[in-house]
């Protein structure tokens, strides 16, 4: 069995999940996930800045319930606090299942991740390939044939437009 993890040193989080989006694909009943919308780059960054505040939340509310949810709730107080710890780049539990209707199945807490289930769903070397392509600045291709028409009908379908990247 491989053992190999994916570097992803230097890279934003946001950055990695959508590439990692874009190249996956739907699976099963997951398309029912897309109903949000399409996903984008700022999508991307705000799931993965939500999933710090969740932690900051952890580690900053007095009985863990005194913070909203979502920083779009939190006092302009405990935003500012927010934001200053995010801006350290903190350490903070970031792993994603399905995201948006597309497989994911990889924790990016830190500098690389273990691509084993990606590459399970997504085809053999397809995390790293993924993730090069994002270094070079490349194109990512799903790794479904047909996903871009897939997406582009059911966006239609709920009245959304195409902005992917």
């Amino acid at each position: 069995m491989n053992e190999t993890k994916v570097n992803i040193k230097g890279l934003n989080k946001g950055d990695v999940l959508f590439a990692l989006w874009k190249g996956s694909h739907c699976q099963g009943m997951s398309f029912l996930g897309m109903v949000e919308g399409l996903m984008t780059i700022e999508r991307a960054r705000e799931l993965v800045k939500k999933r710090a505040y969740w932690e900051w939340k952890y580690i900053h509310s007095k009985d863990n319930t005194d913070l909203p949810n979502d920083l779009v709730d939190v006092s302009s107080e405990d935003k500012e606090a927010f934001e200053e710890w995010y801006a350290t780049k903190p350490s903070f539990r970031c792993d994603f299942d399905y995201v948006d209707g597309h497989v994911i199945k990889c924790d990016l807490t830190g500098d690389e991740f273990d691509p084993r289930l990606y590459d399970r769903d997504c085809g053999e070397g397809r995390a790293e390939e993924v993730i090069t392509a994002l270094r070079n600045g490349e194109e990512i291709k799903p790794s479904s044939p047909g996903e871009d028409e897939l997406l582009g009908m059911l966006a239609s379908m709920f009245g959304r437009k195409d902005d992917r990247e």
